[in-house]
Protein backbone atom coordinates (compact mmCIF):
# COMPACT_ATOMS: atom_id res chain seq x y z
CA UNK A 1 0.00 0.00 0.00
CA UNK A 2 2.79 2.45 0.87
CA UNK A 3 4.41 1.86 -2.54
CA UNK A 4 1.09 2.38 -4.32
CA UNK A 5 0.80 5.76 -2.59
CA UNK A 6 4.26 6.84 -3.73
CA UNK A 7 6.37 5.44 -0.90
CA UNK A 8 7.30 6.83 2.49
CA UNK A 9 7.58 10.58 2.55
CA UNK A 10 7.32 13.55 4.85
CA UNK A 11 3.54 13.01 4.73
CA UNK A 12 3.20 9.22 4.67
CA UNK A 13 4.66 6.47 6.82
CA UNK A 14 4.11 2.99 8.14
CA UNK A 15 4.49 1.63 11.66
CA UNK A 16 3.87 -1.98 12.59
CA UNK A 17 2.57 -2.60 16.11
CA UNK A 18 0.54 -5.28 17.84
CA UNK A 19 -2.79 -3.64 18.71
CA UNK A 20 -3.24 -6.11 21.56
CA UNK A 21 -0.09 -4.72 23.22
CA UNK A 22 -1.20 -2.05 25.73
CA UNK A 23 1.91 0.04 24.95
CA UNK A 24 1.27 -0.01 21.19
CA UNK A 25 -0.98 3.07 20.92
CA UNK A 26 1.53 5.29 22.71
CA UNK A 27 4.43 3.92 20.66
CA UNK A 28 2.43 4.57 17.50
CA UNK A 29 1.70 8.17 18.46
CA UNK A 30 5.29 8.77 19.63
CA UNK A 31 6.64 7.44 16.33
CA UNK A 32 4.23 9.60 14.32
CA UNK A 33 5.10 12.75 16.29
CA UNK A 34 8.82 12.04 15.95
CA UNK A 35 8.50 11.61 12.19
CA UNK A 36 5.85 14.22 11.33
CA UNK A 37 5.78 16.67 14.24
CA UNK A 38 2.60 17.64 16.13
CA UNK A 39 -0.47 15.73 14.99
CA UNK A 40 -3.77 17.25 13.94
CA UNK A 41 -5.19 13.82 13.15
CA UNK A 42 -4.02 10.24 12.86
CA UNK A 43 -5.50 7.56 10.61
CA UNK A 44 -4.97 4.10 12.02
CA UNK A 45 -5.80 1.05 9.97
CA UNK A 46 -5.37 -2.25 11.71
CA UNK A 47 -6.40 -5.79 11.12
CA UNK A 48 -5.52 -9.41 11.47
CA UNK A 49 -6.22 -12.24 9.09
CA UNK A 50 -5.56 -15.93 8.98
CA UNK A 51 -5.85 -18.21 6.01
CA UNK A 52 -7.74 -21.44 6.41
CA UNK A 53 -11.18 -22.87 6.74
CA UNK A 54 -13.14 -21.75 9.76
CA UNK A 55 -13.31 -25.27 11.19
CA UNK A 56 -9.52 -25.66 10.87
CA UNK A 57 -8.54 -22.50 12.78
CA UNK A 58 -7.16 -22.92 16.28
CA UNK A 59 -8.95 -21.29 19.20
CA UNK A 60 -6.00 -18.98 19.99
CA UNK A 61 -6.02 -17.73 16.39
CA UNK A 62 -9.71 -16.88 16.65
CA UNK A 63 -9.20 -15.28 20.07
CA UNK A 64 -6.41 -13.06 18.72
CA UNK A 65 -8.49 -11.98 15.73
CA UNK A 66 -11.48 -11.21 17.97
CA UNK A 67 -9.29 -9.16 20.31
CA UNK A 68 -7.67 -7.12 17.53
CA UNK A 69 -10.91 -6.38 15.70
CA UNK A 70 -13.28 -5.94 18.63
CA UNK A 71 -11.89 -5.85 22.16
CA UNK A 72 -8.83 -3.64 21.58
CA UNK A 73 -10.63 -0.78 19.78
CA UNK A 74 -13.42 -0.74 22.35
CA UNK A 75 -10.99 -0.86 25.27
CA UNK A 76 -8.79 1.89 23.82
CA UNK A 77 -11.81 4.10 23.16
CA UNK A 78 -13.80 3.49 26.36
CA UNK A 79 -10.80 3.55 28.68
CA UNK A 80 -9.04 6.46 26.96
CA UNK A 81 -6.02 4.42 26.00
CA UNK A 82 -5.97 5.54 22.39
Amino acid sequence: MIAALGGKSDRLGHVEVDPADPSAPQRLVDTAVERFGPLDSLVVNHGRSQLGRWAELEADTLDAAWAVHNIVPIDRTVNGRA
